[in-house]
């Protein structure tokens, strides 16, 4: 393993990420022809006693593939599995350097001990399956509220040169109507007649029994004082 940088026939192991944190978990996969099954035994022993001594090193076994329904070992070759776990991948790096795993290098294709090339990946750590079924919903931003100040009190500004004042009915402005004309005796501010002559005999407003008559006469003793002797 390893399959150090330059192999006996030139070819290069997969690439390492050096700045990848965290550790590394080396599977490797080797079809060994059966009659250098011996031959390969005995290097893997050499490779794996060395590999467990390299710095970095958590993990470092070789499994001979069982008969099964999909078996892939055959009469020709039997499958074997490499199954390595680093502290990071720079101790992967060092480990490919190392005697042991040139010498295993070498000799695994210089004595045609395999039926094909051998192949290598690595992977990261452990998927965390708990956050990949729950995952964490994003946080939703505060809502933004409007912070009104408190006023003083005064009646909001109107456009230049049209103030504006409370009324009874709101904000009037200056001059109109409902502010400029003062309500009449006896009418109540929101009533019917507000606005209106109420009472005192207006369209709008009720009128009481006899009060036509009474508006009559008192606009006659209004033009026509009464005689005095």
């Amino acid at each position: 393993f390893g399959l150090a940088p330059a192999m006996a026939d030139g070819v290069k192991p997969p690439p390492v990420d050096s700045a990848s944190g965290g550790p590394v978990h080396v599977v490797g996969v080797f079809h060994v022809r059966n009659a250098k099954l011996q031959t390969f035994r005995e290097l893997a022993h050499s490779l794996v006693t060395g590999a467990r001594t390299d710095e970095g090193c958590r993990k470092f076994d070789i499994h001979q593939e069982i008969t099964w329904v999909g078996c892939v070992s055959d009469s020709e070759t039997t499958c074997f599995s490499l199954v390595a776990e680093w502290a990071g991948a720079r101790y992967v790096e060092g480990h490919s350097k190392q005697p042991h795993s040139l010498a295993f290098n070498q000799r695994l294709f210089s004595e045609q001990i395999v039926a094909q090339m051998p192949s290598l990946t690595l992977f990261a750590p452990p998927l965390d399956l708990e956050a990949a079924i729950h995952p964490t919903a994003p946080e939703k931003p505060a809502p933004v509220q409007a912070v009104i100040p408190v006023g003083s009190g005064k009646p909001p500004a109107g456009p230049p040169g049209k103030d504006l004042r409370p009324s009874s009915r709101g904000y009037a402005r200056q001059g109109s109507r409902a502010t400029s004309e003062p309500r009449p005796k006896g009418v109540r501010a929101g009533s019917a007649g507000e606005g209106q002559q109420g009472v005192l005999g207006s369209s709008g407003g009720r009128r009481g029994p006899g009060s036509s008559e009474s508006a009559k006469n008192a606009a006659k003793n209004s033009l026509n004082p009464p005689f005095r002797p």
